[in-house]
């Protein structure tokens, strides 16, 4: 798997913009925005994986800026490629919160799936967690408080994404009855209702929370 992670508002961002963004034209201002048009955060998540595939020496950089992501109708991305490019082609899975940007690719048999959350931003978790978690789930929340929450929520999401699906499937995913042991370590196998998984967590910067999900 193939893993970026960057601030829109970073100075490494700017060189790749620069660098990746091929045909694509961007306004640098919009860089400076509290929250960064939808097209300039979706050419950002494009940038980090044209230079995914480049620092990995998978593609050239004129190759890489031929690259393409689409979508289905689920929302799930994918990839496009060059037609004289026989390439394995990769999963992907994007994820971004406040000014962060964050690309997964991996093999198709791998099936990751990755969420990013501003652990910093205060939210409304008890109503939110009363809403979409089952009953052992808020009990998990009450002890761990936010942090919790946020473990919680981004596995079901990186869980999801993996499976291409959305956040409506997401939620419909329990994981009562794994707790508290794999959601508490950087790393752990899970049994879900929709499958077992690989599980990874990690706190950046003291702010951002990153998880990943894989298929067993």
């Amino acid at each position: 798997m193939l893993l970026s992670i960057q601030k829109i508002t970073s100075q490494k961002m700017r060189f790749l913009l620069n660098e990746f963004k091929g045909e694509h034209h961007f306004d640098l201002s919009e860089l400076d925005k509290k929250r960064p048009s939808l097209a300039t955060r979706r050419l950002a998540t494009l940038v980090l994986t044209r230079s995914l595939l480049v620092e990995n020496r998978l593609f050239s950089l004129q190759q890489a800026k031929k690259v393409t992501i689409h979508r289905f109708k689920s929302g799930k991305p994918f990839l496009k490629f060059p037609k004289n490019i026989n390439q394995l082609i990769p999963s992907i899975s994007l994820s971004h919160t406040g000014p962060w940007m964050a690309c997964l690719l991996s093999d198709k048999k791998t099936q990751a799936g990755l969420d990013i959350e501003d652990i910093t931003i205060n939210r409304p978790y008890k109503k939110l967690s009363e809403y979409a978690f089952s009953k052992k789930e808020n009990e998990f929340v009450s002890q761990t408080g936010q942090l919790g929450f946020y473990r919680l929520w981004t596995t079901k999401e990186a869980i999801a994404k993996s499976r291409g699906k959305g956040l409506s499937d997401a939620l419909k995913i329990d994981l009562g009855f794994q707790l508290a042991r794999p959601l508490s370590a950087a790393q752990a196998e899970i049994k879900t209702t929709e499958g077992n998984y690989h599980l990874f967590q990690q706190i950046i910067d003291n702010s951002l929370l990153l998880t990943i999900a894989h298929n067993k």
